[in-house]
């Protein structure tokens, strides 16, 4: 962690063996006796995979709390770890789609999650010049 910010990959919390395992990648990467400032460790982070789906992942906001408990509780550097929720977002198509954004960012808000879409920069635009300012 000292040559710049770095990401964990795909940690499912709702799995108490992977949350374990993670805490024990996370004492070591950002012990609590570390710097306060410096680099930032993205947890890409997701609930279960959905049956019978390949590669859609409920949201992470349900259990983040509890994972948040276990960091604190395990003497790791929380200021210095940053979350992304790595689920499948549904976007409807149409005109659907700007009010259907705005929920999933203040439900992830809510919950200290960043949340990545699979829109590209040409739809998304348009949903953001919609916005009110």
């Amino acid at each position: 962690m000292r040559d710049g910010d770095a990401a964990i990959e795909r940690c499912d919390v709702s799995d108490p063996d992977e949350r374990g395992r993670v805490i024990e990648l996370l004492r070591d990467a950002l012990p609590s006796g570390a710097s306060s400032s410096g680099s930032t460790l993205w947890l890409l982070v997701s609930g279960s995979p959905a049956a019978g789906e390949e590669d859609v992942w409920e949201s992470a906001a349900a259990y983040l709390d509890g994972f948040r408990d276990e960091v604190a509780a395990a003497g790791i550097a929380a200021s210095r770890l940053r979350y992304l929720d790595w689920s499948d977002v549904p976007l409807t198509e149409g005109d659907e789609r700007g009010p259907a954004l705005r929920r999933i960012a203040e439900e992830r808000s809510v919950s200290g999650l960043a949340f990545s879409t699979d829109l590209l920069p040409r739809e998304l635009r348009p949903l953001i010049r919609a916005e009110p300012r």
